[in-house]
């Protein structure tokens, strides 16, 4: 057996806690059509959160909320409080209308949210949008959004097309790479 894990807030390698361990036997490997939603409860908001407030600094993305409000969500989130997320998301979305962080981190609880109750991938899919057209589409982050949003809703061919551009705009991402070819993997599964 090995197990993956990775420091959701700093990306150090550290012993990961139980949450952030996949267990897996020799030979296994993962599911295309699972990873977005294994993944994404472990790397949502607190990522997308903090470091990138730091690295888009130079970008048009508007007010951004301070870090204690993003761990607040973060915390809250892991807690299982998804609906309080949701709502505190919201209201600064309304408030902060030109912050692409905000709408980034909406569009990524819309949809990997757990429960049919919260998930909303049409409502996803515009907030990635938002958050891509605040920032120009020169973020590759906020494409990886969009495509995660389009592949919750079943839009597999437009999943790999946003992916395809953050690949493009992050190409030394192993990450986004190996992203890319799984929903390619996913859209010839669905064919």
């Amino acid at each position: 057996m090995r197990v993956e894990g990775t420091s959701i807030v700093s990306g150090e390698t550290k012993r990961p806690s139980p949450r952030h361990v996949r267990v897996m036997k020799k030979g296994q490997t993962k599911n295309s059509a699972d990873f977005g939603r294994q993944r994404s409860c472990r790397l949502v908001l607190c990522a997308l959160a903090g470091l990138l407030a730091l690295s888009l600094g130079g970008c048009r993305s508007g007010p951004v909320p301070n870090a204690r409000f993003h761990e607040r969500q973060y915390r809250a989130y892991q807690e299982g409080r998804y609906q309080e997320v949701v709502r505190a998301y919201e209201q600064l979305v309304t408030q902060y209308s030109h912050n692409a962080i905000l709408h980034n981190n909406l569009a990524w609880t819309y949809a990997f949210v757990p429960g049919d109750n919260l998930r909303n991938p049409k409502a996803a899919i515009v907030h990635a949008w938002r958050a891509v057209a605040l920032t120009e589409g020169k973020h590759a982050v906020y494409w990886h959004t969009l495509a995660e949003g389009y592949y919750v809703d079943g839009q597999y061919e437009a999943a790999i097309s946003a992916m395809a551009r953050a690949v493009g705009l992050a190409p030394d991402s192993p990450r986004y790479r190996e992203r890319l070819e799984q929903l390619r993997q996913a859209g010839v599964a669905q064919r």
